[in-house]
């Protein structure tokens, strides 16, 4: 189901709009990519693309565009159909982060960052599955440009999302800091694996820069997903720490892991539940704590994370 962005939130990222509008128009989804627009789209051209505006502008008109963030550097192509509404911005890429922002407080899902190692993925793959028995979840699209994928992916969230999930993989500090402008996480997992190697050492010191930088923006009582095997995670954080681990001190503190056949069986303090992987997962075993302990922080039951934790097969470790 397509996004649904009201005349309201494109008001807002805009000094004025060109066309017809009634106070009831809104758009239907969001595309950068003129080849790949739907009926009722906004078309937002890029200044990468800018040389070609008015022919990608062309294309998206034809597939269906209703309205285009327009540059105000750039004059109006001629010919554009008379229902054609255009928004006009100082810059495209700002007025889409803009407009990304705008339509997230306007869904007010849960914002959940997922950033650390290579097993980033891994764990978001793990924290979708359980929580999706739950809540109606929307992922943020891969891209080698955040300050544009994850603003789209956004933009593309239907309105009835509960939980957006987004990642931070391998960004430097800049991007991060510039990605903070315009999202803040209620949730933020810190990814690791069960290995510690030397290269895991110098990693843990970015990634505690990183995670510094995206927790200055967050509330108090937002919640820090860490492992509590990391002694230099272990600090004073302004937001509430939930540590999981070997550690007998992790509130989520992994007990009696064992192999059983083709199947890795533990538990946790506090949960009296038994929790099966896959073996071929044994070396994320504390990555799929990190995804019971956020589910668990967001009221779902332990049969329902055990039940879907039993799903986890398909899942690449």
């Amino acid at each position: 189901m397509a996004s649904k962005i009201p005349l309201q939130l494109l008001r807002e990222v805009s000094s004025k709009s060109i066309g017809n509008v009634s106070l009831t128009f809104m758009v239907e989804g969001v595309s950068i990519d003129a080849s790949n627009v739907e009926p009722g789209n906004l078309f937002i051209p890029l200044e990468s693309s800018s040389h070609n505006g008015e022919k990608n502008l062309e294309e998206a008109i034809e597939k269906g565009a209703k309205a285009a963030l327009w540059p105000e550097d750039k004059p109006l192509p001629d010919m554009t159909p008379n229902n054609f509404v255009f928004f006009v911005v100082d810059n495209t890429r700002l007025a889409l982060q803009r407009l990304a922002s705008h339509y997230l407080n306007d869904i007010d899902p849960i914002v959940i960052c997922v950033t650390g190692n290579d097993k980033v993925q891994t764990t978001t793959s793990m924290i979708t599955s359980i929580l999706s028995k739950q809540f109606n979840i929307h992922q943020s699209i891969e891209g080698v440009t955040p300050s544009v994928s994850i603003p789209l992916s956004m933009l593309q969230m239907p309105e009835k999302t509960d939980v957006f999930i987004y990642e931070m993989i391998s960004y430097s500090i800049d991007e991060v800091m510039e990605i903070n402008n315009w999202i803040v996480p209620n949730y933020m997992v810190l990814a690791t694996s069960n290995e510690k190697t030397k290269s895991q050492v110098t990693w843990i010191e970015d990634e505690l820069t990183k995670a510094t930088c995206i927790e200055k923006n967050m509330k108090a009582t937002a919640v820090l997903i860490l492992d509590g095997d990391e002694a230099s995670l272990k600090r004073d954080w302004k937001t509430d720490p939930v540590y999981c681990g070997f550690d007998e001190s992790s509130l989520f503190h992994i007990t009696h892991l064992s192999n059983e056949g083709n199947d890795i069986h533990f538990q946790l303090s506090g949960l009296r539940m038994n929790f099966i992987l896959p073996s071929h997962l044994q070396h994320v075993v504390k990555n799929s704590v990190f995804a019971i302990a956020l589910s668990v922080h967001l009221g779902v039951l332990p049969e329902t994370i055990a039940e879907a934790i039993g799903g986890f097969s398909t899942i690449e470790g």
